[in-house]
């Protein structure tokens, strides 16, 4: 690629013609440069001649106009407070015009002015537009003209400490995107300006519907949102030249004011400009805290924003306001910018001891610093609660919380206050269900955590122990049980516990062969004042399959029972009463399909036995043996009937028996008074072993009752 050469300098033009047209008026000098031995040409208006070397000029403003390309309003604005300030002859005012293509017939403007296609091409650092009725020699940027204008400046006015451009509205537009772009720094000789756009380049994917605390949905209907102008895909050629690590690091590096007025609910409403706030003010609030979560709230000593009072979108009065006339020419203070403080935060609490559940007020008493406060974080019981002032929050569980509060201003500017055990609530003990009462249910909640159907967490620990000995049992239901039932007045129970209880587990032998049903009663003997007790059984689950188990009537009469039972071959039974119990008693039934035993027995033990809260040494074993003939068996294993299993069912049941030779059969289900409820089978039956079902339906196909059959 060859190298272009590229020359500056300024002309006059021979016009300035108050008529009608697109524009009211035309630029009188030009910015031109020459690529090639070709020339084009920007419109300018200026209070100066920039043809002319002027050791004077210490300032140079660049003030880019709006959509509308009123330059010389924009111009005359910025001009007239130059004036009023004293700075005509340290300030130089210069106002490009971006014109666009039906303005070149309107000015019968010549074929060296360069113009845009469209209203907005130009705020985007797009190449200028040459057409076969307006054909340009070359196409340029319009950043590459403000980079050309800015080297220009520094190179030929050598007094000059301070460049500034600066855009209202479509040129604030312009102002962002080419400070994001440009990789002019001039030893930071250069500030920015950007007032009012109706939309800004963002750095990355996300957005944010507001300044804080972020959160963010792709939208689904708006693919292009990230596109450039608004994002860094599909970048155009100036911008793909810098590239997007570049982009993102120069926007860093540059110092930016960015002013809006706080009327200004205005703005464009495509999805893209949607997608970064509702309006204007929203917009540039939401960018600044952008910025600040972007790169870090170091960023903020470069970056900074001002909201003008009483504004709308009025390019004059933000520029002659004084945080405009601090950005703008440097003169003066803006308590925004100089005196900016935080918010205070600060609150009190109403109603914040008692017992659970317990409304709290939250009584917001922060003082606002320079901006208003926008947001407060509340954050209780581990949960974070974003309102816009006071608020009452309900705590359902007992304990000691601490509360804080995080006020954040319009700017995003943040304090906090925490206050720790600022609420008490009261401890119900036993009220394990958390529901403000102690009832049998919450004695059913204790002896399921205690086998492993329900985990119980710290709070319903605590509050469950009423033993007082540091863990949860058995013996806690039985508590909770003899309280609902009045035998004693309160919980928990201080002090050494004299529930000193005992009792033993049978052991029985058991024979079977594969496939059989085998029933394994587990029975409590020499039993004295048993309150509570929790037993952990062990088996081969390889060797014994589908196992049930199921309490026997007079053992469901004295004790609330609860059972689990676990892949892994473990069992775990507790129950508990309000009462002492001192008989012999039959607790369960265990109910297993024997595999092949081949020539060794398989065991059932217990790995733990606890009688009300003390641990029991036990040398319980059940073992099974591979032999068809037992004197001890519990199941007869030549001609009989077995045991149905499961046995209490729901749906359907599984009736076992074995024959020694080939008969007549009959099997018939009879209610408890005798009385025929389903003829199962009758006929010839086959020697050997067999099972028949019953669904729970008597003769007539209906179901029967809950009973004993």
């Amino acid at each position: 690629m060859s190298k272009s050469k590229l020359i500056f300098y300024f002309l006059y033009l021979s016009y300035y013609l108050p008529t009608y047209g697109q524009v009211e008026s035309v630029g009188d000098q030009t910015f031109t440069f020459i690529k090639d031995s070709s020339a084009i040409s920007l419109p300018i208006f200026c209070n100066m001649n920039l043809n002319q070397t002027n050791n004077e000029v210490e300032n140079a403003i660049i003030v880019i106009h709006g959509m509308a390309r009123n330059a010389y309003d924009y111009f005359e604005s910025v001009n007239s407070i130059n004036s009023e300030l004293g700075l005509d002859n340290r300030s130089m005012i210069i106002a490009p015009q971006f014109l666009i293509n039906v303005d070149m017939g309107t000015w019968n403007l010549d074929s060296t002015i360069a113009f845009w296609s469209g209203t907005s091409s130009w705020l985007s650092g797009n190449l200028s537009n040459s057409t076969e009725q307006a054909p340009r020699d070359f196409e340029v940027s319009s950043f590459t003209i403000i980079d050309s204008l800015i080297h220009y400046l520094v190179s030929n006015f050598i007094n000059i400490e301070r460049v500034t451009l600066v855009g209202n509205s479509a040129g604030g537009q312009l102002v962002n995107r080419y400070a994001a772009g440009s990789g002019m720094h001039y030893n930071h000789l250069v500030d920015y300006v950007v007032a009012a756009p109706s939309s800004f380049v963002y750095l990355d994917e996300n957005r944010y519907d507001s300044p804080f605390p972020f959160s963010w949905n792709e939208p689904s209907t708006c693919q292009s949102y990230n596109d450039y102008k608004y994002g860094l895909n599909d970048l155009n050629d100036y911008m793909e030249s810098r590239g997007v690590d570049s982009i993102r690091l120069n926007y860093f590096a540059k110092k930016v004011s960015y002013l809006v007025g706080e009327n200004d609910y205005g703005g464009t409403t495509d999805c893209s400009s949607m997608t970064q706030g509702d309006n204007r003010l929203a917009r540039s609030i939401i960018y600044y805290n952008y910025l600040k979560f972007f790169y870090g709230p170091e960023v903020s000593d470069r970056h900074r924003l001002a909201i003008i009072p009483n504004m709308s979108h009025s390019h004059f009065q933000i520029f002659n306001s004084l945080c405009g006339r601090s950005a703008i020419f440097g003169t003066g203070g803006c308590y925004q910018f100089d005196d900016l403080t935080n918010p205070l935060a600060s609150f009190s609490l109403l109603n914040n001891a008692g017992n659970y559940p317990l409304n709290v007020e939250f009584i917001d008493q922060s003082i606002q610093g320079t901006h208003p406060i926008s947001y407060y974080i509340w954050k209780v019981n581990n949960e974070t609660i974003l309102s816009e002032g006071n608020i009452t929050y309900t705590l359902d569980y007992p304990g000691i919380y601490d509360v804080s509060l995080v006020a954040i201003d319009n700017i995003g500017l943040v304090d906090s206050m925490l206050v720790s055990s600022a609420i008490v609530i009261d401890t119900l003990h036993g009220d394990v269900d958390m529901n403000a009462a102690v009832t049998s249910n919450d004695a059913t909640e204790i002896l399921n955590g205690v086998v492993g159907n329900l985990l119980l967490n710290d709070i319903q620990k605590s509050v469950g122990d009423v033993s007082s000995n540091g863990s949860i049992n058995s013996l806690d239901a039985s508590l909770v049980l003899q309280l609902v039932e009045g035998s004693i007045e309160s919980l928990p129970v201080h002090g050494p516990v004299e529930y000193n209880g005992n009792a033993e587990l049978q052991s029985y032998n058991i024979s079977g062969q594969e496939g059989d049903i085998i029933s394994i009663p587990i029975s409590f003997v020499n039993v004295d004042s048993v309150y509570g007790f929790k037993i952990m059984i062990e088996y081969d689950q390889d060797l014994l399959e589908s196992g049930t188990i199921y309490p026997t009537n007079s053992a469901a009469s004295l004790f609330m029972l609860k059972t689990s039972i676990s892949d892994s071959g473990t069992i775990a039974i507790a129950g508990a009463s309000p009462i002492p119990i001192n008989s012999e008693q039959v607790l369960f039934n265990l109910y297993f399909i024997l595999g092949l035993l081949e020539n060794e027995a398989t065991t059932i033990t217990c790995a733990e036995l606890m009688i009300n809260e003390i641990i029991k040494e036990t040398d319980f074993n059940i073992p099974i043996n591979p032999s068809l003939n037992s004197g001890n068996s519990l199941l007869a294993m030549n001609f009989g009937l077995d045991q149905n299993y499961p046995n209490p069912f729901n749906s359907s049941t599984s009736i076992g028996f074995v024959l020694d030779r080939d008969m007549l059969v009959s099997i018939r289900i009879t209610d408890i008074n005798g009385r025929l409820v389903k003829t199962l089978f009758n006929g010839l039956q086959l020697y050997g072993e067999h099972i028949i079902k019953w669904d729970g339906k008597d003769n007539s196909g209906l179901d029967v009752r809950s009973g004993i059959y």
